[in-house]
C-alpha cells in the first residue's frame, strides 16, 4: 500500500474518530438542554444545537448559557429574527457582503460597506439581522470564529452619529452575548480621522474586550492584510477572490433561516 493510500485511511479514520466525538458531545449537550423547565419543552434541531456546542464544546456550561440568552432575546424581538423584504433589499444595496475566504488563522470573513446604507430605507434592525443571517449559516464561525471588516471609505460622520448609541450597543450585545461565536478582530478600513473621533464616541458603550479588538486602518492595508490575505478578500478591498452575486448571497442566508424559522414560530405558538 502506497503512503497517500496510508494517509487516505488516516485521514478516514480521524474524520470518523472526530465524528463520533461530536455526537456522543450533542448527545449529552441536549440532556442538558432537556432538563431546563423552559427549553426542554422546545424542539431543537442538532444543527442548532451544534452551533452552540461548537461554540465552547470545552465548557458545555458555558454553551447553554449562550443557548439560553439566544433563545431569550428570540422570544423578546423575533422581528430581529424575521426573514423579510427589507433584509432581501439590504443585500441587494451591496451593504453587506459574504465571502468564502478565510483568514490566516482560518477564520471566517465578514464584510460590512456601511457607506451604502441608507437610513432613510433601513434601520439598525438590519445590520444586526445581517450578523444572525451570516453567522447562523457559517459552522466554521461557531467554531473558529470570525473577522469583521468593515469598510468606511463611503462613510460621512453623519451616519457614524445616526448609527446611534443604541445601534452600537445592540449589535455589540448580539456579537458578544448572543450569538454564538467567537469574535476575533474587527477591522475598520480607510478611516479618515473623523470618522474615527465618531466611532470611538461608540466605544465606552461596547464591553471591554471587544473594544480591545477593533483595529483602524487609513489608506495603508499591509498590516490588514497579514490578517487577511488577498485570496479571501473581494475586488474592491484589493483581494482575487470574485464577490457574490445577490443570488447567491440570498442562497446562502436561506441557511440560517432555515435553521431559525422553526424556532421562531415555536415561540410564537407558546404564547
Amino acid at each position: 500500500m502506497s503512503s497517500n493510500e496510508d494517509n487516505e485511511i488516516v485521514i478516514i479514520r480521524n474524520g470518523d474518530e472526530s465524528k463520533r466525538r461530536e455526537n456522543d458531545d450533542l448527545e449529552k449537550f441536549r440532556k442538558i438542554v432537556q432538563q431546563h423547565q423552559k427549553l426542554g419543552q422546545m424542539q431543537f434541531s442538532d444543527n442548532f444545537l451544534l452551533m452552540f456546542l461548537r461554540f465552547k464544546r470545552d465548557d458545555p456550561t458555558k454553551a447553554f448559557d449562550r443557548l439560553k440568552s439566544y433563545v431569550k432575546k428570540l422570544r423578546q424581538r423575533p422581528d430581529i429574527f424575521d426573514w423579510n423584504t427589507d433584509l432581501e433589499a439590504t443585500i441587494r444595496s451591496g451593504y453587506f457582503d459574504f465571502t468564502s475566504g478565510k483568514s490566516h488563522d482560518g477564520t471566517v470573513i465578514m464584510i460590512y460597506r456601511p457607506g451604502r446604507f441608507f437610513f432613510d430605507q433601513f434601520n439598525i434592525i438590519n445590520t444586526v439581522q445581517h450578523c444572525v443571517a451570516f453567522l447562523t449559516s457559517y459552522p466554521e464561525a461557531h467554531e473558529k470564529g470570525v473577522q469583521i471588516v468593515v469598510d468606511v471609505s463611503e462613510v460621512a460622520l453623519r451616519k457614524v452619529l445616526k448609527f446611534g448609541v443604541s445601534g452600537a450597543k445592540l449589535t455589540s450585545d448580539f456579537l458578544t452575548k448572543i450569538l454564538p461565536v467567537r469574535i476575533q478582530r474587527i477591522h475598520i478600513l480607510k478611516s479618515s480621522w473623523l470618522i474615527n473621533f465618531g466611532v470611538r464616541m461608540f466605544l465606552p458603550f461596547m464591553p471591554y474586550k471587544l473594544r480591545q479588538r477593533i483595529v483602524f486602518y487609513s489608506d495603508n492595508l499591509d498590516d490588514f492584510y497579514q490578517h487577511c490575505p488577498l485570496s479571501a478578500l473581494p475586488p474592491d478591498l484589493g483581494g482575487t477572490l470574485r464577490t457574490y452575486s445577490y443570488e447567491e448571497n440570498l442562497e446562502i442566508i436561506s441557511q440560517g433561516k432555515n435553521l431559525i424559522e422553526p424556532l421562531r414560530l415555536q415561540l410564537q405558538n407558546m404564547k
